[in-house]
């Protein structure tokens, strides 16, 4: 559940630039419906092992997942430099330090 959800993150923000890490919202609109059963899968336990058939089910959907991630990057609008890296990483230390 981890990796799909890291993973159609990281595909919506390639894909729109929008960062939303609720896989719960971002279901419908990758045609994700069969990740429900994961969800309810986790809810009854964090670390609740998969069986085997299910492992062999979910691993060719997950592969082909991460190839359509791979694809976003190819034609993400996002820039290939993060813009402003050095006030950004300016902002993240004073943010720190605040807190630490």
């Amino acid at each position: 559940l981890y990796v799909w959800r890291t993973a159609t993150t990281g595909l919506h923000l390639l894909r729109t630039g929008e960062l939303e890490t609720n896989l719960g919202q971002l279901i419908d609109i990758y045609g994700l419906g069969e990740v429900r059963a994961l969800i309810e899968t986790k809810r009854h336990g964090e670390r609740v092992p998969l069986p085997d058939a299910a492992l062999a089910h979910w691993m060719p959907r997950l592969q082909a997942h991460l190839a359509a991630l791979d694809e976003a990057t190819l034609s993400s609008p996002l820039p290939d430099e993060p813009l402003h890296a050095e006030a950004l990483e300016a902002w993240l230390l004073e943010v720190r330090r605040t807190f630490w």
